[in-house]
């Protein structure tokens, strides 16, 4: 049951991917789209995250009591 409904709505999505356009002429870019490296999305190797200029740590909301924010320095500016 789970596999008819995924096929399901993969059909659906690329019904709605195409509405109102003409299938036909439309150009395959996929192959152009380069592949993300691994280690982009891993937050830990991004060393450049500052908070935006004029702000800092005491500006974010906190939404769990008792954590700290992650300590990021400010952007220059």
């Amino acid at each position: 049951r789970q596999d008819a409904m995924m096929a399901a709505f993969r059909a659906a999505m690329g019904k709605l991917a195409v509405n109102g356009q003409d299938a036909a002429s439309l150009v395959d870019c996929s192959g152009v789209i380069p592949v993300p490296h691994r280690d982009a999305w891993d937050l830990g190797a991004v060393s450049s995250l500052r908070f935006p200029p004029g702000t800092d740590a005491q500006d974010v909301e906190h939404l769990c009591a008792g954590q700290e924010v992650e300590m990021l320095l400010p952007a220059v500016g």
